[in-house]
C-alpha cells in the first residue's frame, strides 16, 4: 500500500451526534484511539475500537461508526488515499512495532485541532 496523500489529521473529541451511518468515503481514516467508545460495523465485521489502537478503515467499502453519547471517543485521525485502495479494516497493536509506538506517544504533543 502506498499513502498519495494525507489532507486532513489532528486531535480531537468527537463532537455531539457524531457518527456515520452506511458511509462510503472516498478516502480512508486512520484512527488512533486514546479513549472512550466507539464502534464499527460493515457488512462482513463489527467491533469496538479500543483505545491504544491503531485503525485504518476502508475507502472502497460501506460502513458505519458511532459512539457512546456518555463516553465521547478522544482520538488521533488522518485522512489519507492510498494505491490502491484498502478495501477492509486494517487493526494493529502500536506496541508490537516500537517506532510506531513512540511516534504515535508524541503526536498528541503537537497536534491541535
Amino acid at each position: 500500500m502506498l499513502i498519495n496523500s494525507v489532507f486532513s489529521y489532528g486531535r480531537g473529541v468527537t463532537p455531539a451526534v457524531w457518527g456515520f451511518l452506511d458511509h462510503r468515503p472516498t478516502f480512508s481514516r486512520v484512527y488512533y484511539i486514546l479513549g472512550g467508545t466507539a464502534y464499527y460495523r460493515d457488512s462482513e465485521s463489527e467491533f469496538r475500537l479500543l483505545p491504544g489502537m491503531l485503525y485504518i478503515l476502508p475507502s472502497d467499502r460501506v460502513y458505519s461508526i458511532w459512539e457512546d453519547e456518555n463516553d465521547k471517543l478522544d482520538h488521533l485521525y488522518l485522512h489519507v488515499l492510498t494505491t490502491p485502495k484498502i478495501s477492509s479494516p486494517i487493526l494493529r497493536d502500536p506496541t508490537t512495532e516500537p517506532l510506531i509506538a513512540d511516534l504515535l506517544a508524541l503526536i498528541p504533543q503537537y497536534i491541535t485541532s
